[in-house]
């Protein structure tokens, strides 16, 4: 999904491909984030998360105060910086371009995905789930939609939905990198709920 091209459907890409290899590296991240916050939040007392901000809001979240002015004013444009800025770990920025792509064209579930990437990256679980829905909605069979919707279920200790998202996953995409893990943690979280 880098560079300066239209976004396209993962299933579609041929092996290799960079969105491949970027999807690979986000389902990663995304995996070992989820699993860790998974062991350490499941043992601590729950409390209610913040209330959300909009993230337009200037004042509201310093950092998005910076956002650079030249920003691209095109979809493509957008879309392209969007993933340098996610690549880079800079979400709000990325959210940002997303969020402007999108009021553009709806129509992409990828960039909802990277959307929802960003938003549970920053801490916004609930939102990132709408993005993932909203991302299946426009295409049901989009793996990393389901696999990243499982990780946020998962951090919200919905250990039925993950294994229901992760399920689906793994019917859409049985030989990716991540599928004996993505595996591994299924039975695990079949054992927790018996």
């Amino acid at each position: 999904m880098s560079g300066e091209h239209m976004v396209t459907t993962t299933a579609a890409n041929p092996a290799g491909n960079p969105t491949n290899i970027r999807d690979g590296l986000i389902i990663a991240a995304f995996l070992v984030a989820a699993v860790i916050a998974y062991f350490i939040f499941s043992a601590a007392p729950q409390t209610p998360p913040d209330q959300f901000v909009h993230p337009e809001v200037p004042g509201m979240m310093p950092e998005l105060d910076m956002v650079p002015p030249d920003l691209p004013q095109d979809y493509s444009g957008l879309v392209a910086s969007g993933n340098q800025f996610m690549d880079k770990g800079q979400y709000h920025t990325a959210m940002i371009c997303y969020t402007r792509a999108l009021a553009m064209d709806s129509s992409s579930p990828d960039v909802r995905v990277d959307l929802g990437a960003c938003q549970h990256a920053l801490g916004m679980v609930d939102s990132a789930i709408v993005q993932f829905n909203r991302a299946l909605i426009l295409e049901p069979d989009h793996a990393v939609a389901h696999f990243n919707l499982g990780i946020a279920y998962l951090s919200q200790n919905e250990r039925e939905k993950t294994i229901q998202n992760w399920e689906k996953y793994l019917e859409l995409a049985p030989g990716s990198p991540m599928a004996d893990t993505v595996r591994g943690f299924i039975n695990m979280l079949k054992q927790q709920v018996n």
